[in-house]
């Protein structure tokens, strides 16, 4: 069995977190700095390349009244892109909340506010909620 990647995207920053091959747990991954759409195609393609994976499981920033605003688009952009350059499935996760709640795990935990943990915390929690919806 392959692994899942759970990506948490942003313009600076993408979080990764990634099962193990079992699926069992999940453990997050460096945060990526990228500049840049492109950029971030390649840096994302290239961690992928590294391991054994065979489905992206990338955040979807919905509004809370569940509309697509701007950046939901441009993730929804993303992971066409990275489908079509991968060859690998990539599903759509609605992220609601995570990095909030990254942030409060990270200020639990740490007594900080680290922006490089929150992407990968925020990474893991949505590849570990969609995990409990699709046990197996």
């Amino acid at each position: 069995m392959k692994r899942l990647v759970g990506i948490d995207y942003g313009r600076r920053r993408i979080g990764i977190a990634m099962t193990d091959p079992m699926r069992i747990t999940v453990q997050g991954q460096p945060t990526l700095s990228v500049a840049g759409f492109d950029k971030a195609l390649a840096e994302v393609k290239l961690f992928l390349d590294q391991h054994e994976v065979d489905r992206i499981v990338l955040g979807l920033p919905l509004n809370m009244d569940g509309s697509r605003g701007e950046m939901a688009k441009e993730v929804e952009r993303f992971g066409e892109s990275l489908e079509a350059l991968t060859g690998l499935d990539v599903v759509f996760w609605d992220e609601r909340l995570t990095s909030e709640q990254a942030k409060q795990i990270i200020q639990q935990r740490h007594g900080t506010k680290e922006k490089d943990g929150v992407d990968r915390v925020a990474a893991g929690l949505l590849l570990a909620s969609y995990l409990q919806a699709h046990p197996g």
